[in-house]
């Protein structure tokens, strides 16, 4: 018994600051995810491409044309969740990221769970996919840290860091593959410090192969960190003259992408050809030669994410401080060796991955999720500074608790800048944006929206028009389908589509729109009901109520 109690103390002792990071983290995780209330519209897209057996796009409901069609509550549950008859078609699913721009893996694992839960499109199987994966992100990300720099209390405030940061609690409240990303990031970070560490390893190379194969089965971004980071190891292996850990190791990194491209074919077309929107409108080879925008692209992401890293920008602030405090002993600690620089195989391809996913990432809303998987790496070359802090000062007395009290310090900053500055996507008003329409549930909906990319904006609003019975898309107030559709209702909830961004320049005038659709139905009494905000970038549709 006293030596089952010696266990578990040490155990607390060695792990405490870890476990108390990892439990913060999932509990500010949980609140904010209670507090998720709308979807951005690729995340209502994961719903449609992950369940609909029709097609990818709500257009597919009617072989690819809405207009002058009526779409009822029944099809867009279908769109959106997986039914009882469509439980894990994952065939389907890969046809329908045939016709994406991304590659599927997420998509497998998002219908797999949906089919467990039939008939619902709720916010918690994406989200608790998601809580999952960043528990378990940041638990590999301790493990990294250990593997590194061989001190738990920097391990701890890593995860601290990370799992609070605001980049880090917006990827788990984006119901997107960036997640699972960056799961496979940092898996594939661990994957090689152990390869640095212990060449010898070869179950080391086979785990190499398969987080390459599901990291580029996520999202083509992953292949950017990938090929930074096997260059690195690979110079590294020829300057400590590895020769056979090199040649392993870079035929397993092949085999992994060469795998990939196996599983899942349509991969070429989509990362070299494409349908213009894998890097948001451009090809790869556009947006790097795009030179004028690259000091403003730079600039841009720069900035923000600046200010979501703040957390980690005072630390890494603060070890600085205290490494110049003792500098004569951090260059001692150095020639000793006891600084760990093989952590730089890990640590230098961040800032290379960082410039081209900024110079090829669209400049638009929610950009920054372009380099949400790079966050906790950023988190560990904080701790990086944090390890030379640690190996400079030397042993003294009261070091633990002293450590321990930096540590604590730490968590308890990130803990406060997680609560001044929420995560993005939580969609708040979405409460808001209910309240004004459910009152009319039963009341006759038309949506007025037009061009060949129609269903951007009916994905964005399906959250709202599926608490409707049905509702009806034109794109002329004056159709006669239309007529039939109201017949003698003498009130219409309004949808128009009015952001041109969303809408390739197709988007309507909502004052122009109201009057045309008051003249010729003869509902000419209006009165606005809400106008959809993205967060503050401006309006996406506007929504009347219509009176006879």
């Amino acid at each position: 018994m006293e030596e089952k109690t010696a266990k578990l103390k040490a155990a607390v002792k060695k792990y405490g600051l870890i476990a108390l990071a990892l439990v913060m983290t999932a509990g500010v995780c949980l609140l904010f995810c209670m507090r998720k209330q709308g979807f951005f519209i690729d995340e209502v897209y994961t719903y449609g491409l992950s369940n609909s057996m029709k097609g990818p796009y709500l257009t597919d409901i009617r072989n690819g044309n809405l207009i002058d069609s009526v779409i009822s509550r029944e099809e867009i549950a279908d769109y959106l969740s997986a039914g009882s008859e469509d439980a894990f078609r994952f065939g389907f699913v890969t046809k329908n990221l045939e016709r994406d721009v991304h590659p599927p893996l997420y998509y497998w694992i998002f219908h797999a769970v949906s089919s467990f839960f039939p008939g619902s499109a709720s916010k918690w199987i994406g989200l608790g996919i998601n809580a999952v994966l960043f528990l378990l992100t940041t638990g590999v990300l301790c493990a990294l840290c250990t593997e590194l720099y061989g001190s738990t209390e920097v391990a701890a405030a890593a995860a601290g860091l990370y799992g609070l940061s605001v980049l880090g609690l917006s990827t788990v409240m984006m119901i997107r593959m960036y997640m699972l990303l960056t799961f496979f990031t940092v898996l594939l970070a661990w994957t090689v410090a152990r390869i640095v560490h212990r060449p010898q390893k070869k179950g080391s190379y086979a785990l190499l192969t398969a987080v390459i194969f599901c990291g580029m089965m996520t999202q083509y971004y992953f292949v950017f960190y990938a090929f930074f980071i096997c260059a690195a190891y690979d110079i590294y292996a020829l300057a400590q003259k590895r020769y056979r850990s090199f040649v392993w190791f870079s035929l397993c990194a092949l085999a992994g992408v060469g795998l990939m491209i196996c599983a899942f074919p349509a991969c070429l077309k989509q990362m070299f050809e494409g349908n213009g929107q894998a890097v948001g409108g451009m090809s790869v080879a556009d947006a790097l030669l795009d030179f004028a925008t690259y000091g403003e692209r730079l600039d841009h992401f720069t900035e923000k994410a600046r200010l979501m890293l703040r957390g980690m920008t005072w630390t890494a602030a603060a070890a600085c401080i205290c490494l110049l405090l003792c500098l004569p002993k951090a260059v001692r600690a150095l020639r000793e060796r006891k600084i760990p620089l093989e952590a730089l195989v890990v640590l230098l391809p961040l800032p290379a991955t960082y410039i081209l996913t900024v110079l090829i990432a669209p400049l638009q809303a929610q950009e920054l999720r372009y380099i949400y998987n790079l966050t906790p790496i950023a988190a560990a070359g904080t701790g990086f500074l944090l390890c030379i802090c640690e190996k400079s000062t030397g042993s003294f007395r009261f070091e633990q608790w002293v450590k321990k009290g930096a540590v604590l310090l730490i968590l308890a900053a990130a803990l406060w800048n997680a609560r001044a500055m929420p995560p993005a996507t939580l969609f708040t008003a979405q409460r808001e944006y209910e309240a004004a329409t459910e009152a009319y549930a039963d009341v006759p909906c038309v949506y007025l929206a037009d061009g060949p990319r129609i269903y951007g904006p009916l994905t964005q609003d399906l959250p709202e028009l599926k608490n409707f019975r049905n509702f009806f898309v034109t794109n002329n107030t004056a159709s006669p389908a239309l007529k039939e559709y109201l017949g003698n209702a003498d009130r219409a909830v309004l949808y128009i589509s009015t952001n041109d961004y969303w809408t390739d320049g197709y988007g309507f005038d909502a004052d122009a729109a109201t009057e045309a659709f008051g003249k010729d139905t003869g509902l000419t009494a209006c009165e606005p009901l809400y106008i959809y905000d993205f967060e503050g970038q401006g309006g996406l549709s506007a929504v009347y109520l219509m009176k006879g």
